[in-house]
């Protein structure tokens, strides 16, 4: 899968994991990051919500509620307190998408 079309695709399920989620940030994480010979099969979003919100139901709204997906997507739902106390864990995949992740969208 080429750049352009990664690009593509996240553009076509952002708009839906801004109306699902009303998230404070999404990052774009995984495969389709870090490139090299391995295909991209998905798209991995770190999705950052307001500590207020239950990761868990945001993430069971964004996998009924996103319609368009072109291709396989997972979401990681998370709230900033969350990612303060795991974002220097070694084994934790918060840590691991905050520092490889690309910001593709900031309230």
């Amino acid at each position: 899968m080429s750049s352009r079309q990664i690009q593509n695709a996240v553009h076509a399920v952002l708009p839906g994991i801004i109306a699902q989620a009303a998230p404070l940030r999404v990052l774009l994480f995984g495969s389709a990051i870090r490139g090299g010979n391995k295909p991209v099969r998905d798209l991995d979003f770190l999705v950052v919500v307001p500590d207020r919100e239950h990761p868990a139901a945001v993430a069971d709204r964004l996998n009924l509620g996103v319609r368009r997906k072109p291709m396989p997507c997972d979401f990681l739902v998370a709230t900033p307190s969350m990612l303060a106390r795991h974002r220097h864990r070694r084994d934790s995949v918060f840590a691991s998408a905050l520092k490889e992740g690309r910001e593709i969208y900031a309230r």
